[in-house]
């Protein structure tokens, strides 16, 4: 009972952490690379993941562009005028905001999306400037990378609760306002993922310095996603609970077994009338159990075959046994 709490605590807190350390990570941006002048303008990336599907192995994250390190232009009206016209940056204590100009995204080498300078919308009471996610973000969906070191029979869900994905992406942007740098290439600064899926935990590997035939400043991006540990603990205690009911049981099969032939205290009654109801109970409480591992695949997995199967044909015997 006491692991139980702990458990469900740790689970709960666990999920509570993740919203805590998204927020967090704000404050931690920095340059992907310091071979990139800190004068040069830029973008920035920040991505939410909207789904990830284990089995299929695939990963979907929504992304907005934020600009890094562009010039203010205090002098420019206030209002939407020419489309054509940038807007004043309102750049957050990073360095880092809302893109003033028009960027085209790259991703995985074909043109995938491109922000319109003129959908930002201001606020005529407070002057900032607000977005349309349906026209400022864009969705990437990515497959998980194939692994050609061993043969892979199974799918990668096998191993859970440890099962982990790699996920990789390369993206490029590329200024697309008037002007003598117009469609040049610009540096990602920086690149935020956040974690939205209950249960998961991500993590990005970027490099910035990519040479690619369009840009010098390509973003080779690995994102890695893998349980929490207080899933991978929770999942555990139940998978412990299975064996422990099933070790009660064979004791007392044995037990019970054992003063029928030998005699005991008591004879034949030496079992009380009771645990005549545990078989049954037990045998119902295995599979529930199973099905509550938080996020756990269909059956097959490993721990189904040392753990889950075993308990089953374990149990089923003791029950015969107990109830002769």
């Amino acid at each position: 009972m006491i692991l139980g709490i702990c458990a469900l605590a740790g689970y709960t807190g666990g999920t509570f952490n993740t919203y805590k350390s998204a927020v967090d990570h704000f404050s931690l941006l920095h340059q992907l690379s310091s071979e990139i002048d800190a004068a040069t303008p830029g973008v920035g990336l920040v991505g939410n993941v909207r789904a990830l599907d284990p089995e299929g192995g695939s990963l979907t994250v929504s992304w907005i562009v934020a600009a890094c390190f562009q010039p203010d232009r205090p002098n420019l009206p206030s209002s939407m005028g020419d489309n054509n016209q940038p807007w004043p940056l309102h750049k957050t204590p990073e360095g880092c905001g809302g893109s003033p100009g028009s960027v085209s995204i790259w991703v995985d080498k074909s043109p995938f999306f491109v922000f319109n300078a003129s959908d930002i919308v201001e606020d005529i009471q407070t002057g900032l400037m607000h977005t349309l996610l349906q026209t400022d973000s864009f969705t990437t969906n990515h497959s998980a990378h194939p692994n050609f070191n061993s043969k892979q029979e199974q799918s990668r869900t096998a191993l859970y609760p440890f099962d982990s994905y790699d996920f990789g992406t390369l993206i490029e942007a590329f200024n697309v306002t008037d002007g003598p740098s117009a469609n040049s290439p610009i540096p990602i600064y920086f690149v935020l993922v956040l974690g939205s899926v209950t249960g998961w935990k991500f993590d990005v590997n970027a490099k910035t310095v990519v040479r690619t035939p369009r840009s010098a400043y390509g973003l080779l991006m690995n994102i890695s996603a893998y349980r929490q540990d207080a899933t991978r603990a929770f999942a555990m205690l139940l998978y412990f609970t299975n064996w422990a009911l099933t070790a009660g049981m064979v004791v007392i099969a044995v037990y019970g077994t054992s003063s029928k032939i030998f005699g005991g205290p008591g004879g034949e009654d030496s079992l009380p009338s009771e645990l005549l109801l545990l078989p049954l109970s037990v045998m119902l409480a295995i599979p529930a159990l199973r099905s509550a591992m938080p996020g756990a695949p269909d059956f097959g997995m490993y721990l189904d075959i040392i753990g889950y199967f075993i308990n089953l044909m374990t149990a089923d015997p003791c029950d015969k046994l107990e109830t002769t």
